[in-house]
């Protein structure tokens, strides 16, 4: 099985994989990718740029690089070594099953305790970065949805990434929870609105819910799914033109349709290869760019 993502190829299958590294954004898609081949859906990607991948997998951390232009596997810490970890700048700070917390560079590779009095710290570069916990519900100000009130389950109910407790817009459907108090309305049901009164918060009221949200099953909603009718759970799209490479008629944007250039023997994927001159012959762009 072959694929083709922007600045790169994917050539992936059972047996073996391959991969050629080009930008930080191939090697997002790649690893969305792996996920599907094998890797396994309860994996966290927590670095990608041109050198690779470091992901987090079952409490390991691994990195996926080229060696000697084959793809590598290193395991930077065994299966089961964090129990818990918070990205930093720079790294990350985890703690082992047995509750000491050590700290990772990803690009030092530093792996040992970091404790200052109360605060946790990581160092990186000689630069001491404090971890506080601001409200005392044991989650960390780094990954708290609400730093300032202790709200240890991280209740988001609109999952606009703001804290039950803390939100404005508890229900995210645009009034806000004062507002919704004053009339009489539901603040925690984004379907329940003031609807004779103009919205007070950025968002907007929701729209009543379509009969089938995910038309084509990949896990995409319709309004998100740039290729709704076809299964693309990647949402690769080659010339950004916002239609999935599954969708698009003209896949790499250079105004010659995928159907013509197989036929002319260019490339579809790459905008730089378009059918040549035959016998004093050029087909006509028969796509809008």
């Amino acid at each position: 099985m072959k694929n083709w993502v922007r600045g790169g190829i994917v050539a992936a299958g059972i047996v073996g994989l391959s991969f050629f590294m080009a930008s930080t954004e191939a090697n997002e898609e790649l690893f969305q990718q792996l996920k599907l081949e094998g890797l396994g859906v309860n994996v966290n990607l927590l670095k990608a740029d041109t050198q690779g991948l470091v992901y987090e997998r079952n409490g390991g951390l691994y990195r996926f690089t080229l060696n000697n232009n084959l793809p590598y596997k290193d395991n930077l810490l065994e299966d089961s070594t964090m129990f818990t970890y918070y990205l930093v700048e720079g790294g990350l700070v985890y703690t082992d099953i047995e509750g000491n917390y050590k700290s990772y560079t990803f690009e030092g590779g530093l792996d040992k305790p970091y404790l200052d009095g109360n605060a946790l710290v990581v160092i990186n570069e000689g630069v001491v970065t404090p971890l506080l916990d601001t409200d005392g519900d044991g989650i960390l100000d780094e990954v708290d949805n609400c730093v300032n009130i202790s709200n240890k389950d991280q209740s988001d109910i609109d999952n606009d990434g703001v804290g039950t407790k803390c939100d404005e817009d508890i229900d995210g459907d645009g009034y806000s929870n004062d507002l919704e108090y004053a009339e009489g309305t539901n603040r925690y049901k984004g379907s329940e609105y003031p609807s004779n009164v103009q919205p007070d918060m950025t968002t907007h009221p929701v729209e009543p819910p379509q009969t089938n949200n995910d038309i084509d099953g990949d896990g995409i909603l319709n309004v998100a799914d740039n290729c709704p009718t076809v299964s693309n759970p990647t949402q690769w799209d080659n010339n950004e033109n916002g239609v999935g490479n599954l969708c698009d008629p003209d896949i790499d944007g250079d105004g010659y349709s995928n159907t013509v250039e197989v036929e002319a023997g260019s490339s579809p994927w790459e905008s730089d290869s378009t059918p040549e001159d035959t016998n004093g012959y050029v087909p006509p762009k028969d796509c809008n760019v």
